[in-house]
């Protein structure tokens, strides 16, 4: 068992809670149970996430060091208005391909490293779902769903 780290960026100030997840996905410490239909595992549990209007907030994915990441999709949206908004690349040379809701996003969004995405100034109408898809090597893949919230000041 890996340990995780859920970590949350709010004016400057980041606070990292410590979890466990057998899927080396960030999640609440519910463990999954198991893989369910295409290969896919799935956390077993939503991230909730509370960010106040104007900050920031860090989605991180941890992977297993044994496992090869190929690729991680980020999207919004609940599950039947679910869409893709960013695809990360992992290679030689890390590339992102921007799949839908640039207008919303792009300006906002960055991605630190291969397993993060940040998204800043936030407005209450970024509050949702937003998924994390991590695809490794042999076709396995593994889902995260953070819920964030985003509060007026």
């Amino acid at each position: 068992m890996s340990s995780v780290f859920l970590s949350s960026i709010l004016d400057d100030k980041t606070l990292i809670v410590p979890v466990s997840n057998a899927l080396g996905v960030c999640s609440t410490g519910v463990k999954s149970s198991g893989i369910h239909g295409s290969g896919v595992q799935h956390s077993g549990a939503h991230v909730p996430l509370k960010e106040i209007r104007g900050g920031s907030v860090l989605f991180h994915v941890i992977k297993e060091p044994e496992a090869k990441l190929e690729e991680i999709s980020w999207g919004f949206g609940p599950d039947l208005k679910y869409r893709v908004m960013l695809r990360v690349h992992n290679g030689s040379e890390r590339t992102q391909t921007w799949v839908s809701l640039q207008d919303k996003y792009k300006q906002r969004v960055h991605v630190p490293n291969v397993t993060s995405l940040r998204i800043e100034n936030l407005t209450q109408e970024d509050s949702g779902p937003y998924q994390a898809r991590a695809i490794f090597t042999g076709g396995v893949e593994s889902n995260q769903i953070f819920y964030l919230t985003v509060y007026g000041t």
